[in-house]
């Protein structure tokens, strides 16, 4: 129970770590009063599920307060300022909301291990603290830090454990606020169909399908509708991308999505178990997208499926260690052949 104790406690810290260090090492992108005037460029805008709170923070005396102290306290003798910008009430409250959401994402992986088997019950937390603090916290170029993102990675992680747990109602229910928080909650759909893929009963997999589409889409129409005369960003920036790729310096950040890892789970994605390969590839086209839409050197982008990589990655650890322990034959080692 102390060793429980003493894990669970490193965890927490190594948490609040990870966030501190997202907001301080990384400056704001966007312009909270924008954001809460509703003028902001899209897609920005859409995520509106956290604008309510940024709004109640930016008239919240108390948070007032602890911004200015923590501006006065944020600057050494000779008037240099620690860190990258000052803080606001809207900061403050999005690292709270932040730590939280990483707690919840952290206790989502715990649980979802246990669904997928793991012998170490705290490595996917660990696995998850790896890849966000070196996708998100550790860059060197796009540094900025957006108040929905570590939101959109709890919601998304607690659709990917329903998943895991074929509890087609509680993601259904979850999918209007995942949806509210940020468009890429679809992609929780096409992880439903891999998980069931083998079912059966195809036409009542279609019909789950179809209603995680149908608890989708009228949240993003309407807000669609209510920031349909904003600037938009959206657009596939496949061409700035592969240009970005003529310049070496580029290549450690980009490479650095899920913690450098991403090629390993490719090479050795044939330990995983045949559920764990259903929604290996039911990923791929999730990933195609983002790569199409998003810009690379922004390794967060891929932060919705930082939990399914980790415990993929866990899993080929578990089995290469297991056939260590008992012995047996190695696995061949990769090949282009696969």
């Amino acid at each position: 129970m102390q060793r429980k104790i003493l894990i669970v406690a490193l965890l927490l810290l190594a948490t609040v770590h990870c966030v501190r260090s997202l907001f301080y090492e990384n400056v704001n992108l966007l312009s909270f009063e924008r954001l809460e005037a509703g003028t902001e460029n899209l897609p920005y805008q859409g995520r509106c599920l956290v604008i309510p709170l940024l709004r109640w923070a930016h008239s919240n005396p108390a948070l007032n307060r602890a911004a200015a102290t923590a501006n006065l306290h944020n600057h050494a003798p000779d008037g240099h300022r620690y860190g990258p910008e000052p803080e606001t009430p809207e900061k403050l409250i999005s690292m709270a909301v932040g730590v939280l959401c990483l707690i919840g994402l952290g206790i989502v992986a715990t649980l979802a291990g246990r669904v997928t088997g793991a012998k170490l019950w705290w490595l996917p937390w660990v696995m998850v603290l790896v890849f966000l603090y070196t996708g998100y916290a550790a860059r060197t170029k796009q540094n900025f830090w957006h108040v929905f993102d570590l939101p959109a990675y709890f919601l998304f992680g607690l659709g990917t454990w329903f998943v895991l747990r074929r509890q087609w109602l509680p993601l259904l229910l979850l999918m209007p606020f995942a949806a509210a928080n940020r468009e890429t909650a679809i992609f929780l759909a096409a992880l439903w169909l891999g998980a069931v893929w083998e079912e059966p009963n195809r036409w009542k997999t279609a019909l789950q399908v179809l209603g995680l589409v149908a608890a989708w889409a009228p949240v993003r129409i309407v807000i669609w509708s209510w920031y349909r005369y904003n600037q938009t960003e959206v657009g596939g920036r496949i061409v700035d991308n592969l240009h970005e790729l003529t310049s070496m310096r580029s290549w450690p950040q980009i490479a650095s999505a899920f913690g450098f890892l991403l090629p390993i789970l490719f090479l050795y994605r044939r330990d995983l178990s045949a559920s764990s390969q259903r929604l290996f590839w039911a990923m791929m086209p999730c990933l195609a997208v983002i790569l199409w839409y998003g810009v690379w050197l922004e390794t967060r982008i891929f932060g919705e499926f930082f939990l399914l990589a980790a415990l993929f990655l866990v899993e080929i650890i578990d089995k290469r260690l297991l056939r260590d322990a008992i012995g047996g034959p190695s696995c061949p080692a990769p090949s282009s052949s696969r």
